[in-house]
């Protein structure tokens, strides 16, 4: 698993400089795909373990970042056994900066994977005005509302978001689900 490998890689190098809060959140954050990609409950578990750890350190070395926060509490939110520990770290960090983008975004991912996809478009609907220059957010407010059944805004969504990357080979990608999404809709008016 190479990300698994590579928060390793990144614990490692955390150990060997003054300013390893970078390093710490990077293999913090690696840890966590590790987790979610992992084959094997033993993995996995390793994974969320090595995650919490690099992240907790990772806010003891710089207690202020929000940054740092808001990923600790998600890896808390992803692994506790009580998953609204790490969503109220997350509220607690918008009283401090009730625009915290990446609270917010946090919010958002977690929403969706809970499945409260009202919650998960309002959360990322929030970020579309505050961030329009964040692609993610587009994304995934892209991704909930085709959920939700808005294949029109879904379509807006990701013209946006399109707009926002420079990636050649990924624009082609959304450009295609751009016309399925269309094909979709104009399917859905010959019917009517």
């Amino acid at each position: 698993n190479d990300l698994l490998m590579t928060g390793i890689l990144f614990s490692q190098l955390a150990k060997s400089t003054n300013d390893n809060g970078p390093y710490l959140l990077e293999s913090g954050t690696r840890f966590l795909g590790a987790m979610d990609n992992a084959v094997d409950s033993a993995e996995r578990n390793f994974a969320a373990q090595s995650a919490l750890q690099s992240l907790e350190l990772a806010t003891k070395a710089d207690p202020e970042n929000l940054d740092f926060q808001a990923s600790y509490a998600q890896a808390v939110a992803l692994t506790d056994p009580a998953p609204l520990k790490g969503v109220s770290m997350l509220r607690e960090i918008l009283k401090k900066d009730p625009k915290h983008q990446k609270t917010w975004y946090i919010l958002g991912v977690l929403a969706i994977q809970s499945n409260q996809l009202d919650k998960a478009n309002g959360r990322f609907s929030f970020l579309n005005e505050n961030y329009p220059n964040f692609p993610d957010a587009w994304y995934y407010r892209a991704q909930v509302l085709y959920s939700l059944g808005k294949s029109d805004s879904t379509v807006i969504c990701l013209q946006k978001f399109k707009s926002l990357i420079n990636d050649p080979m990924l624009k082609k990608e959304v450009q295609k689900q751009i016309e399925e999404v269309i094909t979709e809709l104009l399917n859905e008016v010959d019917v009517d």
